[in-house]
């Protein structure tokens, strides 16, 4: 697959990544300015993943065996796009008539759809470009333009949209910044989605899947920080009825009892691949989802920490004060910081192939994970606004890694057990 065709493919990744990193920089202070106490704020931030940790195991399975002319993935990537696009304009809608509710709900929404609808984009990728050496590429191409989406998406709150021609149809910074971040995300889903061509999925191909899924010793199972990609578990729990297939009209349920029935029975397979689930995919599990924790945290309180932490603003102070102003300008200190995470990630994803030739996946991983472990307690020590931006900078290249090497041996995982070849270099596959 040419490189061209790779970017346009994942053109919504970084449009996604874009909304992603303006809400990290934007949503936080936006949700102090109104009257959201710190502790709740911690609360509303948890409600997007904690939803993305309950139903996209479940969505993941839904696309596994949907039945259609546009494929497995495009249509939920469509319908997730959507629900990115309805969060953000609940909270346009709420910064013009300071509804704190609208506000909560868009947020809630615009995480929870924003990070369920890359599960689908990653497994699109993997459907397109499943080859050992294409898939590292593909991957690569993935991390770039997360990369890259970030620091478009880090630069644009840094903006002063009131002084631009946008301002004479648009009240306020808010109204401007999520009226441009609107039309991103349709643009860059429209691209994705032509790009993309996905074959139709009828029932038959579907059960072929199944019935060569089934020789397999073991199913392969793609995991990141929030969420579980959508290679199918339906062989890891034989005890589950067939009505539970889902896709087809066919296979759908012809009453509402047993509708029910067949939703929790998909549920108990979905989550019962994880007590299943082979060692070696563990290991990485868990390393993916420490490294993601820890990340995540960084990020949605890195800029709150330069406003008021090395700044001494305060996000509650009235309008024009000395703390308010501090505060803003903490904010936007730590919006440059995150835009050189992302071009560090971005860069770095650019030459993670000839990192990964000439020094392994095993090293490479664990250089990511020490470089953020020195950033964090270095900006644990020093109030120096300069230093701590460029530990900002560092933790790019553990970005970098955590997106691109976990799907790579992943991946490699998937073809071992798909060829049935004892093993591929123990070394490869189990160096977690």
């Amino acid at each position: 697959m040419k490189c061209l065709q790779l970017v346009l493919i994942n053109a919504l990744t970084g449009g996604l990544e874009i909304c992603v990193a303006a809400c990290i920089t934007y949503v936080p202070p936006l949700l102090l300015e109104s009257g959201v106490e710190e502790r709740y704020m911690t609360m509303v931030l948890g409600i997007g993943p904690i939803l993305a940790l309950l139903f996209v195991p479940l969505l993941s399975a839904l696309s596994d065996r949907w039945v259609g002319s546009y494929g497995r993935r495009r249509p939920f990537i469509i319908g997730l796009s959507f629900g990115v696009l309805l969060g953000l304009l609940a909270i346009l809608i709420s910064a013009n008539d300071e509804k704190v509710w609208l506000l909560i709900l868009g947020v809630a929404l615009l995480d929870f759809c924003g990070q369920a609808c890359f599960t689908p984009l990653e497994a699109l990728l993997f459907d397109l470009q499943s080859e050992g050496h294409s898939c590292t590429h593909a991957y690569a191409a993935f991390t770039f333009m997360v990369g890259a989406g970030g620091c478009v998406g880090y630069l644009l709150p840094s903006l002063d949209w009131t002084q631009t021609p946008l301002a004479s149809y648009c009240s306020n910074q808010v109204h401007c910044l999520f009226s441009v971040l609107v039309v991103i995300i349709l643009l860059s889903l429209v691209v994705t989605v032509i790009a993309a061509r996905e074959s139709p999925t009828t029932e038959y191909a579907l059960l072929d899947s199944e019935a060569a899924l089934s020789q397999r010793t073991a199913t392969a199972t793609k995991w990141s920080t929030q969420e579980v990609t959508m290679t199918s578990v339906k062989h890891l729990s034989p005890w589950i009825p067939s009505f539970c297939c889902c896709g087809s009209k066919a296979s759908l349920p012809s009453t509402p009892q047993k509708h029910c029935t067949s939703t929790l029975c998909l549920l108990a397979e979905v989550y019962g691949s994880y007590i299943h689930m082979p060692s070696v995919l563990l290991r990485l599990f868990l390393a993916q989802l420490s490294s993601w924790m820890a990340l995540e945290t960084f990020m949605l309180f890195y800029t709150d920490f330069m406003g008021e932490g090395l700044y001494g603003g305060v996000p509650s102070a009235t309008i024009g004060s000395a703390p308010r102003y501090q505060f803003d300008e903490g904010v936007r200190m730590g919006s440059w910081g995150l835009f050189l995470q992302s071009s560090t990630a971005m860069f770095c994803s650019a030459a993670m192939d000839r990192l990964i030739t000439r020094f392994g996946n095993r090293k490479v991983y664990l250089a990511g994970l020490v470089c953020f472990t020195v950033a964090m307690l270095v900006m644990c020590f020093t109030p120096s606004v300069p230093l701590v931006t460029a530990m900002a900078a560092l933790t790019g290249f553990t970005l970098a890694t955590v997106q691109t090497i976990p799907y790579i041996l992943a991946t490699l995982y998937h073809q071992e057990k798909e060829v049935s070849v004892p093993c591929i270099d123990e070394e490869v596959i189990m160096e977690m």
